[in-house]
């Protein structure tokens, strides 16, 4: 669907450009969205706009905005749509900063097709790691799922032999952000099989401290990245996930100003 043809309420959402200059402050029930409108919203939501490098900012943002809206909106209908998006996690960091947070709005009915997407070994790392933080998402915004979703991040990580080490270290980060105690073993088990990627959490007394089951490391902290901090005998640290989100953020940023400097030039 051409975006000249979005009706309203729908078609406000291609003039609001940036969702991060207006960040939690939107209601898009007030501006008139409401369940009738879940079809245009899941037609919007995956609009190839923002891979488009010719394509104009508000063009590239209103597929943001629709997930936002759906998330608002509770929209279960949109469930299937939405992790149909998962697969361009990795070339693009909108997907999997905000589609977490979507469909942790929309909550538990979400959890049984996001397992299925999980345990498909045909879908891609990033893809599956979008699918990991939404659980997480869930759990956060729904404490009774809690459970449930820790089994399921559980039952994941204990292919740590057959799976990337990157994916069995993020698994280990959402479980220590639902302060997984009870994964502990497990997450032992897949750091004594060399299974897991330091450079995402660190080792095994960075996640037991992590997890509040060490007060401080027992031996010196390992050079996760093989290189030390300027002007500094100190290993570089792991960069944690909130880090990496802010500078993904701050790169967007700079790229969207970049995108709009180059437009008045011509």
């Amino acid at each position: 669907m051409p975006f000249s043809d979005y009706r309203p309420p729908v078609a406000q959402l291609l003039a609001l450009g940036d969702p991060l200059d207006e960040q939690n402050e939107i209601s898009y029930r007030q501006l008139g969205l409401s369940e009738a409108d879940v079809p245009e919203l899941c037609r919007l939501a995956q609009t190839t706009a923002r891979y488009d490098d010719e394509a104009d900012d508000l063009e590239v943002y209103a597929c943001v905005h629709a997930w936002r809206a759906l998330g608002e909106l509770r929209a279960e209908a949109a469930i299937d749509t939405l992790i149909g998006e998962f697969r361009h996690a990795e070339m693009d960091d909108w997907v999997s900063e905000e589609l977490p947070t979507t469909l942790g709005r929309i909550g538990p009915v979400a959890i049984a097709p996001l397992t299925a997407y999980l345990g498909n070994d045909d879908n891609n790392t990033w893809a599956r790691v979008t699918a990991i933080a939404s659980l997480t998402a869930i759990a956060q915004a729904f404490p009774e799922s809690r459970d449930r979703c820790v089994t399921i991040l559980s039952d994941t990580l204990s292919r740590f032999a057959e799976q990337d080490d990157c994916l069995n270290a993020l698994l280990i980060g959402e479980l220590c952000t639902l302060a997984a105690v009870e994964a502990a073993p497990l997450m032992e088990q897949a750091f004594a099989a060399d299974a897991v990627d330091t450079t995402v959490m660190g080792d095994w007394e960075d996640v037991r401290i992590e997890l509040g089951l060490l007060q401080q490391r027992l031996t010196p902290r390992p050079n996760y990245y093989g290189f030390s901090l300027p002007n500094s005998g100190e290993s570089a640290p792991a960069l944690r996930k909130p880090a990496a989100g802010k500078v993904k953020k701050v790169k967007r940023k700079q790229q969207a100003k970049s995108r709009q400097r180059n437009r008045k030039k011509k």
